[in-house]
């Protein structure tokens, strides 16, 4: 829903399938930019893509039997 500036930390942890103690620990390491917004802790959209680009690539290991 983009009508909003952004969203709580449960929404964007849920959107993401994560956990919220995962996305409080990226904002705590600062790798996800948020904001409090009087007791709510709240991800702008833009922080959002910024974290998912900065993601490494996923590469498969080799498991050869």
């Amino acid at each position: 829903m983009r009508d909003k500036l952004g969203v709580d930390v449960a929404t964007f942890a849920a959107d993401h399938g994560l956990s919220e103690t995962t996305v409080y620990k990226e904002i705590n390491e600062g790798r996800l930019a948020a904001a409090k917004v009087g007791r709510r802790t709240v991800i702008f959209w833009e922080a959002g893509e910024a974290w998912r680009r900065s993601l490494p690539p996923y590469t498969a290991k080799n498991f050869a039997a």
